[in-house]
């Protein structure tokens, strides 16, 4: 008895030579396709600094041409002395207690308290300073945050902190109704002439940011300047059209000090 054949029996031969034929340009396509991508992936390492492929951006900062990659301790040793980054105030009077400190870490280091440089450094620059290494280590007031553990602002690096040996807090120095504003954060009425001193790049800087409009703020880059800004304007009323201020933001300590004074005293400036 005759069976009918089906179409796939007498074609399958055929069917068969179309799929294999369809498998080997599909694989062959595939194949210049990661060829060309691992050619690109080479050209990019090529021109990326090692490690960092250029397509991707860096959030880490280039290093100087003199940056030495050694640690801190073995240059410090091998140069002599240690560098201490203080402000202004500390190098003139010798007997202040950073200076100390800074004796001590030399001796503990070479074995003597006078194999140390005072590099004058200020509040704007003293984490660049430590960055580039012109300082080996900061001897300043300067807040201990996670922030700056891990990605300080104006340097984009992260630094180690001793552990905190002063604890403080700010606070508002100024004419009492000002600093009665700037403590209740009023910006209104009586308080609309509200324009309070701080110092750059600080804690201090960065939280009166967030409570208060820019145009009630004035950042400046030394306490000295931020001190004539203040008794400048004792005897204004209206909001300054100058760089003059009615109140600063600092270290309650250091503003409990500076109250003292007897310019403080003659202008009835109070403490927050």
């Amino acid at each position: 008895e005759a069976v009918r054949i089906g179409n796939f029996a007498r074609r399958w031969k055929t069917v068969a030579c179309v799929v294999g034929f369809l498998g080997v340009a599909l694989a062959v396509v595939l194949t210049m396709r990661v060829s060309k991508e691992v050619s690109k992936i080479q050209e990019r390492k090529a021109f990326a600094p090692s490690g960092v492929p250029s397509t991707l951006p860096s959030f880490v900062p280039s290093s100087p041409p003199s940056f030495d990659p050694r640690p801190t301790l073995e240059i410090v040793r091998e140069r002599g002395f240690v560098r201490c980054g203080l402000r202004n105030t500390t190098v003139v009077a010798h007997k202040k207690p950073r200076l100390k400190l800074c004796r001590a870490i030399a001796a503990v280091l070479l074995g003597d308290p006078k194999s140390f440089e005072g590099v004058l450094v200020t509040v704007v620059n003293r984490f660049q300073k430590l960055r580039d290494r012109a300082i080996d280590v900061l001897l300043d007031g300067a807040t201990h945050t996670i922030e700056r553990e891990v990605r300080e602002r104006t340097t984009k690096s992260g630094f180690a902190f001793s552990t905190p040996y002063i604890y403080d807090g700010m606070t508002y120095f100024g004419d009492k109704h000002y600093v009665d504003c700037a403590d209740r954060q009023l910006r209104y009425g009586k308080c609309s002439s509200l324009l309070i001193c701080v110092l750059n790049s600080t804690t201090h800087d960065d939280f009166l940011r967030r409570i208060f409009p820019s145009e009630f703020l004035r950042a400046v880059s030394s306490w000295e300047k931020m001190e004539d800004m203040l008794y400048n304007d004792a005897n204004s009323t209206d909001h300054p059209m100058n760089d003059n201020c009615n109140a600063i933001a600092s270290d309650q300590l250091k503003l409990l000090n500076v109250a003292s004074s007897e310019k403080s005293i003659d202008r009835k400036f109070v403490v927050g």
